[in-house]
């Protein structure tokens, strides 16, 4: 899904952001999922590394709340200065869709990491409180690439 542009059905999210790190640090941070690494996050198994067919369970606090998501790798792509991978969600997780995550060679010691994901509301609560899942959404996958930045790197400041 994340790969072809998505299904209609499904509200797109993406969040892009240039980090100033080698390739092979932002490469080795997406693959340990560096971006699920968040004070209010953690993922099951501890340890685990992206690979095709991978079931993983982020786990996350949202207002207090601990809340359990399972999803499964249903890609991984790697070639020269770029990788990516994706994950789709699992019965048990508040949403349904499907999220993709890479890390782009733009140079010397600078990298582009980007999430996109489509998404539609699978928890009865998400449903009625959408526009605040919404808003939780959008949160959480900036957080994600500002944890590819860390303790690597530092974000390359925007341009005046």
């Amino acid at each position: 899904m994340s790969k072809d542009g998505g299904n209609p059905d499904y509200r797109p999210e993406q969040h892009a952001v240039e980090i100033a790190t080698d390739f092979a640090s932002g490469r080795e941070a997406l693959l340990s999922f560096g971006t699920h690494s968040l004070d209010y996050m953690f993922l099951h198994p501890p340890g685990a590394r992206v690979e095709l067919g991978r079931d993983v369970i982020v786990c996350a606090r949202i207002a207090g709340v601990w809340t359990v998501n399972p999803c499964r790798i249903v890609y991984l792509e790697e070639s020269e200065g770029l990788v990516r991978y994706g994950y789709g969600t699992l019965p048990g997780h508040s949403e349904h869709g499907e999220e993709m995550f890479s890390v782009e060679r733009l140079g010397p010691n600078r990298i582009r990491a980007e999430t996109i994901a489509y998404s539609r509301s699978q928890d009865v609560i998400a449903r009625i409180g959408w526009p605040i899942a919404r808003y939780v959404q959008a949160r959480v996958k900036r957080d994600y690439l500002r944890a590819l930045a860390r303790p690597r790197a530092s974000p390359i400041p925007p341009a005046r």
